[in-house]
């Protein structure tokens, strides 16, 4: 009899799938019969072996639809198959997976193992997928190495390979001074030489090659990320083409540093190069995303600090996944100790499943900051509105976390923005099988105003809105500011209710609202005190202009030389600072605003708030939570809408006003 942990291949077996040993981890293997002949069936052999025997073998990482864009929609479609040979029985798969098994078979070693989902998993059998997709981190680490297979080759396949292997070896003999993402100025005459060599005249073919080869379909996908940052090695191949993944990662460095830096060498005056550049930058940011993760990864592995698997999710939100769960399932294993706190399983309702994660995140970090990554209505069917969709790729804006780092949640002690209560721990459970939060909560108030239009969001193409502000005065008017016309043009596009306000509450000319939101901030103009009737904001006893531009940027800038969030000077101090460019208020109100609108409660507090936000929504204030909470009466309790800013209660004004009863704690349902 053969023994349990011996290869125990079946060529002739009845049954195709033998079940696994789940006491002794195995795992199934196979190995790719040669031929001569590209056109004969392709016959596997599969066969079960123990994984903690470390048998020598490669896993694949691949796509199971359509890799890339030139291919014939066939591939995209789960019905539309082709026939392999297991053991000798016919079995079904993907055309991608196909394509990949006959170049493998062409290209590789006969006698090489290897590890391929589809194949190696009983798709059919949820208790084994459950197991074994539970155990996929551990099965990518204890291979030999990850084949990354990006699909068949186009007519740019051999150009784009063959630039990215000339831009590898050029960054590898490169100086570390020339290995800056921005080139000092006292460099540029051999970064201008390096540019000449790169963008040569008959190099445009190569970098659109470049550019269509990131756009594949493989750089998007959520598995691939923990399946490359876990494997040992990495060769990335498309069709008979191969480079390793160290080549891709310095190709990579080298778009990054051409984008910051060839402004700078005169030698390129030329608008196309520019263009590819930006469009290359543009596509390649999947990428990106996933080099930014893996590295993240490899510096501080979770099982060395730990890591909350909302904000693996959160690195993970842009990418794609066929099965929803998969968006969850994907980042376990980045996750640390936190992954094993969500058992696998195929068969729960996704909305469970995401409502599990947010319910876990609450729990282990004492907060509500994964509420942060809501959006309001969940797409999702039946998911709660405080739990994320992890399925929505839209980007989330939130308030109290852009610069707190990746790791926000791994430090117990992370300083908080702002402390609207002072209330320590949570008053929080859950029902109705995890689907319902329910808490206590202070009302401050209705929002009895918002704004007119709330924020003006791209669409998918990136195309803004055609209605434009004429703040070409903002460049003339702050001489030497590193800020121009066009940084404001961005964010008056986004939000013409700005304006709209403005004039309507602060008496503001149209034509003197481009010198609201930069100079009477950073300098003490005539122009800005004659602007204004310099009304009081009563919650605060400042002037409204003030605490309406101290709402607009929820009260803190990001601090350029710190790299992080830090609270807002007082107008005078901050007139000092913005002269030595140490912050960038285009930044911040564009980080700030998008996808928020402005309000004011019956009792006139100045609010930011999610763009849904409507007139008669509540504001909410929660023991435990860093952010006043916007809810929605609704059938069933309340509909959580989104976090918020309110002037004049972030430091915790009136938590007081909850601790001695004037606002008394209700208990209140959130579904």
């Amino acid at each position: 009899m053969v023994q349990q942990t011996e290869w125990r291949g079946q060529p002739l077996m009845v049954y195709f799938y033998d079940q696994l040993n789940n006491e002794d981890f195995e795992i199934r293997l196979l190995k790719i019969e040669p031929s001569s002949n590209a056109d004969d069936p392709i016959h596997i052999v599969l066969g079960h072996v123990c994984l903690a025997l470390k048998p020598e073998y490669k896993a694949l990482s691949y796509t199971w639809a359509r890799p890339a864009a030139h291919l014939p929609d066939a591939w995209d479609d789960p019905e539309s198959t082709k026939r392999v040979m297991i053991n000798g029985k016919p079995l079904e798969v993907r055309y991608n997976l196909f394509s990949a098994l006959q170049t493998i078979r062409r290209t590789w070693y006969p006698d090489i193992l290897w590890w391929i989902d589809a194949l190696c998993i009983d798709q059919s059998n949820i208790p084994e997928r459950n197991r074994q997709v539970a155990n996929m981190q551990d099965i990518y680490a204890s291979s030999t190495g990850t084949l990354v297979w990006l699909g068949p080759p186009d007519d740019l396949t051999f150009l784009a390979f063959s630039k990215i292997a000339s831009l590898s070896e050029s960054w590898n003999r490169r100086p570390q001074h020339l290995r800056m993402p921005r080139i000092r100025n006292n460099d540029l005459g051999e970064y201008t030489d390096i540019l000449r060599s790169e963008f040569a005249e008959d190099s445009a073919p190569s970098w659109h090659a470049l550019q269509s080869l990131h756009s594949r379909s493989w750089f998007g996908r959520a598995w691939v990320v923990q399946e490359i940052c876990v494997a040992p090695a990495t060769l990335v191949q498309c069709g008979d083409r191969m480079v390793t993944w160290i080549d891709l990662l310095n190709t990579r460095q080298v778009i990054v540093q051409h984008c910051g830096s060839i402004e700078k060498a005169t030698v390129f005056e030329s608008a196309a190069v520019k263009q590819v550049l930006s469009a290359l930058l543009a596509t390649s940011l999947p990428w990106q995303n996933l080099t930014e993760i893996m590295f993240r990864y490899r510096i501080n592995p979770p099982s060395i600090v730990g890591s909350d698997l909302v904000t693996v999710l959160n690195q993970l939100r842009s990418k794609l996944a066929t099965e929803p769960r998969d968006k969850v399932y994907a980042g376990l294993g980045l996750a640390g100790n936190d992954g094993p706190a969500i058992v696998i399983d195929y068969n729960l309702p996704i909305e469970v499943i995401y409502a599990q994660v947010a319910r876990k995140s609450i729990e282990r970090s004492q907060s509500f900051h994964s509420l942060a990554y809501c959006h309001y209505p969940p797409k999702l069917p039946g998911l709660p509105t405080w739990a994320a969709d992890w399925s929505d790729t839209s980007v989330t804006h939130w308030i109290a976390l852009p610069q707190k780092g990746f790791h926000y949640f791994e430090s117990p002690n992370q300083e908080q923005l702002y402390h609207t209560t002072e209330a320590s721990g949570l008053d929080v459970r859950f029902e109705a099988g995890g689907l319902r939060m329910v808490l206590s909560a202070g009302i401050l108030g209705q929002l009895a105003f918002t704004s007119s239009s709330g924020m003006r969001k791209y669409d998918n193409a990136g195309q803004a809105p055609r209605e434009r502000l004429d703040i070409e005065t903002i460049a003339e008017y702050v001489e030497g500011s590193k800020e121009s016309a066009m940084d404001y043009n961005a964010i008056t596009l986004k939000a013409k209710w700005l304006r709209e306000w403005a004039v309507s509450q602060l008496g503001a000319e149209t034509s003197s609202f481009p010198m609201i939101h930069r100079t009477d901030w950073l300098f003490d103009s005539a122009i800005g005190n004659d602007t204004f009737k310099k009304p009081l904001y009563k919650p605060t006893n400042e002037d409204l202009l003030e605490a309406y531009l101290r709402t607009l940027a929820a009260d803190f800038m990001l601090d350029q030389r710190k790299g992080h969030d830090v609270r807002v000077p007082s107008t005078k101090e901050y007139t000092t600072q913005a002269k030595n460019q140490e912050f960038s208020l285009a930044e911040v109100l564009s980080m700030r605003l998008e996808g928020r609108a402005l309000a004011m409660t019956e009792s006139g507090f100045l609010s930011l708030v999610p763009a849904e936000a409507r007139v008669d929504d509540l504001i909410a204030l929660v023991s435990g939570s860093e952010l006043p909470l916007i809810l929605r009466p609704s059938q069933d309790g309340f509909s959580f809408i989104g976090q918020a800013y309110v002037h004049g209660i972030m430091d915790g004004e009136v938590w007081s006003l909850v601790e001695d009863g004037s606002i008394p704690l209700k208990e209140i349902s959130i579904t």
